[in-house]
């Protein structure tokens, strides 16, 4: 089912032969352990199934940390394993979206609100 499905993209994505066997097989029964059969487990093998083929350093670390990183690789938040343009390309999205929702010179000008005394941008 979907254990040995993860498995065997698992063993792909490490791109380590038979020597990975073992080792994809523990992921995707720790996996399953420690997330059930819930969206959220497919979507963080996915998540990790990308980084693997994508990130050839964490994949590497993956594979040098072997059995006893699974269960800490199976908790971490997935944006982690990213590469570091991908990390970069997200910090600069978020700061481009703060700046988007940032409060700035609009046309308006700052004033204290009469209802609240706080600060609010009145366009008259």
């Amino acid at each position: 089912g979907f254990q040995a499905k993860a498995a065997t993209r698992l063993l792909e994505a490490l791109q380590a032969g038979q020597a990975g066997r073992a080792l994809a097989e523990e992921l995707a029964a720790t996996f399953v352990k420690v997330w059930g059969l819930t969206p959220e487990a497919a979507q963080r093998i996915r998540a990790l199934l990308a980084a693997c083929r994508s990130n050839a350093e964490f994949r590497a670390s993956v594979l040098a940390r072997g059995s006893a990183g699974v269960r800490a690789l199976v908790s971490e938040d997935p944006r982690c394993w990213a590469g570091e343009s991908l990390k970069r390309k997200r910090e600069e999205w978020e700061r481009a979206g703060l700046a988007e929702a940032a409060p700035g010179p609009q046309g308006g000008v700052e004033r204290p609100c009469p209802e609240c005394g706080g600060r609010a941008i009145c366009t008259t």
